[in-house]
């Protein structure tokens, strides 16, 4: 952590007890934050610092000495103003078409049973647990797209991680695999 956001944290944890909560008002808590994006801190960052500020204001209330927690919902304000300073989506490492080509030729020849499932995570995009949350009735291939809606999770089947079901596109290749397996006993 850097000194200066190590500084401000102190000097508003350490004001009076009572004049915290007048101290740490919504508008305050959105000046420090965009301070500290603008200053280059990451989101993350400035959360867990604002995080430690919270704990030590939840003591407070827990003791008696503050009435309300002034931070609760503070992850949420630097989400919010942390979207202002995103100029662009930031870049995903993803494999070259010659490496998925690679990896594909040698499941068709080594893992047959894992490459239906590599072309899908290769073709689509979708993320590793909604990959293996498709089903059958999910995939329509004579409109040629799959309706994401499952996630699993450490085991447990959920909703995508955005809580709304979307179509992805399927690939010439991703259909043969896919008429193939169907017909398949």
């Amino acid at each position: 952590m850097e000194p200066s956001t190590r500084c401000s944290i102190c000097t508003a944890g350490r004001s009076r007890s009572s004049g915290i909560r007048e101290a740490l008002a919504e508008t305050d808590l959105l000046r420090f934050i965009n301070q500290k994006l603008k200053d280059g801190l990451s989101p993350k960052v400035v959360a867990n610092a604002l995080g430690i500020l919270r704990r030590v204001c939840s003591l407070h209330v827990s003791r008696g000495l503050l009435a309300a927690n002034p931070l609760i919902g503070v992850g949420r304000l630097v989400s919010r103003a942390a979207r202002r300073y995103e100029h662009e989506v930031r870049q995903v490492d993803s494999w070259t078409a010659e490496e998925r080509a690679k990896i594909l030729e040698v499941a068709r020849e080594w893992a047959p049973h894992l490459y239906p499932f590599l072309v899908l995570s290769f073709h689509t995009g979708l993320r590793t647990g909604e990959a293996i949350a498709v089903q059958w009735e999910d995939v329509d291939l004579s409109s040629r797209r799959i309706r994401v809606r499952r996630n699993r999770v450490r085991g447990e089947q959920k909703g995508p991680k955005t809580d709304r079901a979307r179509f992805v596109p399927i690939s010439d290749l991703l259909a043969d695999v896919g008429t193939s397996r169907r017909e398949s006993p």
